[in-house]
């Protein structure tokens, strides 16, 4: 077969399986895999056949990862563009179920980072363009997973961490955030903790754009939690001196936008200078403030663009009413060895 007319196939165009042929095709898939990373024409095609059980059955997702995970983590970073290409999709199909099957949180904490990396530093436009797409999808489907967020507040506040990609994980956090609305107040108060001590770490900053991305994100979850809330958490996850400092932006910003306001009585600009309160006309600027700051500058950045964004039709194999956590499926290949899923570091 000539490497050349190998092409990563759409969605639509996966070859049709048979559910009764599982432990068939799985076990077909890991001596594909045994082959090594040098024979890139069956790694290849075990990637593909991920996809295919992933498009019909997409109840077994878990347990792919289970079996393949380290194969797949290893591979999205393969020299062969084709073969990143192809994992990248894979992961990107998985992302489209995020809303109808229950996903491993350690699928979000593994590949999350590797794809907002790789759709900054890649050296090929077409996997950086793709990743962005999968990172969009990421976003849309699977926002509620608190995993997700973690690894992208860990990513953000990493030493090595360059500034474009402390920029776009800021540009990230806050769709995530925007998207979770209020229900984020039900995740752990350790990632709430870390959330508020990443965003404070950069009101800290020299200043500049990340520093106003930042503040803006503080400013939405503010409005979001309600004031007491909001003072609450900020007692219970930052220091007295980086309260301090949060608490002032956010009133100069309030006296700022009371001041602008020509038609205003002296009465109601003072209570609108006191921290914390709103009438109901701010916060309509303050969320279309936030709106307009996740929306992306670049060209590049188009694709975090939710409205341009389409979840992938589920396949005819596939119940919408199916509750993994409820009826978990027989185990795929009863057979063959499962591999420890790699923990991320």
């Amino acid at each position: 077969m000539d490497p050349q007319t190998i092409q990563v196939i759409g969605f639509n165009e996966l070859p049709q399986i048979d559910p009764n042929q599982l432990t068939q095709l799985a076990a077909e898939t890991q001596q594909l895999f045994a082959y090594g990373t040098k024979a890139w024409l069956q790694l290849f095609q075990a990637i593909t056949n991920l996809r295919c059980i992933n498009k019909y059955v997409p109840q077994y997702v878990n347990q792919l990862f289970e079996m393949f995970g380290q194969q797949v983590m290893i591979a999205i970073d393969d020299s062969k563009p084709k073969i990143q290409r192809n994992v990248v999709t894979f992961v990107n199909e998985v992302f489209s179920l995020g809303r109808s099957v229950q996903i491993c949180p350690q699928i979000f904490q593994v590949f999350v980072p590797k794809l907002i990396l790789k759709s900054q530093n890649s050296e090929h436009k077409q996997i950086k363009e793709e990743c962005l797409v999968a990172v969009s999808n990421y976003i849309l489907n699977c926002s509620q997973y608190e995993a997700g967020l973690f690894a992208v507040i860990q990513l953000t506040g990493q030493k090595k961490s360059t500034v474009p990609l402390q920029k776009f994980c800021l540009q990230v956090m806050a769709k995530q955030i925007q998207t979770i609305g209020s229900f984020l107040q039900s995740f752990s108060v350790n990632t709430l903790t870390l959330l508020l001590q990443a965003l404070s770490s950069f009101l800290n900053s020299q200043g500049g754009e990340i520093q106003t991305y930042a503040f803006q994100i503080c400013m939405y979850l503010h409005q979001l939690v309600g004031d007491q809330n909001f003072k609450n958490w900020m007692s219970v996850s930052l220091d007295p001196q980086s309260t301090q400092v949060m608490v002032n932006k956010i009133q100069e910003v309030l006296k700022k936008k009371s001041k602008a306001k020509q038609h205003t009585t002296m009465t109601d600009m003072k209570q609108r200078m006191t921290f914390g309160v709103y009438e109901n006309q701010e916060q309509v600027e303050n969320q279309n403030h936030f709106q307009e700051f996740v929306k992306d500058k670049q060209k590049a950045n188009n694709f975090l663009d939710l409205n341009q964004v389409q979840p992938l039709q589920p396949s005819v194999y596939y119940n919408e009413n199916l509750n993994y956590q409820q009826q978990q499926p027989q185990q795929l290949v009863q057979n063959l060895s499962q591999q420890q899923f790699i923990q991320y570091q």
